[in-house]
């Protein structure tokens, strides 16, 4: 009978043990998943706003921001089941994922300045507030039609004069930071940039 009470006991031990190993694997799971979801929201405010200040002179494109941001959130809380105060163990990961991919839309389409490279960009103007139009004659001379390929600067117009062969020059140089992309233009062909040529996050993509 000794022995018989010994093994039960040890049995009951094991099974205590196991109860008490599960519970604390479960709650920092939980935690975790706080933790992901505060990161996320933290740096979609902290983009967010980076993208806003800089843009601030740029009146269309901040309502456009402003307005986007605001839609985008109403359908993220109504998804998520969110009141949009005090998140809970139930949404934390909808929300999570949904500022992770609206993080990565607003990168894509504000600070994703390698992109330029390889499409032609043309000069536009606003009609009507936001929409941008391709502006044809008329333009300044610092909104030329342009395409960047590999170390080439391809100029197919300059100002409003359209021109027959692109004119080629060789880029010696670039600079980026998170709002803007720099390079040295070399028109003589002695690795000597005679230009500077920048873009700066100004809209979306704009």
């Amino acid at each position: 009978m000794r022995t018989s009470f010994i093994k039960f006991h040890n049995f009951l031990l094991i099974f205590s043990v196991c109860i008490t190993s599960n519970a604390t694997d479960y709650k920092p799971e939980q935690l975790d998943e706080k933790t992901i979801y505060s990161n996320s929201e933290h740096e979609l405010n902290s983009v967010y706003s980076d993208i806003k200040g800089y843009i601030s002179d740029n009146k269309n494109e901040v309502k456009y921001l402003v307005d986007t941001q605001h839609s985008w959130l109403k359908n993220r809380n109504l998804k998520c089941n969110f009141n949009g105060k005090e998140a809970n163990s139930g949404n934390y990961k909808c929300l999570s994922d949904f500022n992770n991919s609206k993080i990565k839309d607003l990168k894509n389409s504000y600070l994703d300045l390698d992109s330029l490279e390889g499409k032609l960009i043309k000069p536009f103007k606003y009609t009507n507030g936001i929409m941008k139009e391709l502006e044809t004659g008329g333009c300044y001379c610092s909104e030329s039609t342009i395409k960047i390929l590999k170390d080439k600067i391809y100029i197919y117009q300059a100002c409003d004069q359209g021109l027959k062969e692109p004119r080629i020059y060789n880029i010696v140089g670039k600079k980026k930071d998170g709002f803007s992309v720099e390079y040295k233009i070399d028109t003589n062909n002695n690795k000597v940039p005679e230009f500077n040529l920048a873009f700066v996050t100004n809209g979306k993509n704009v």
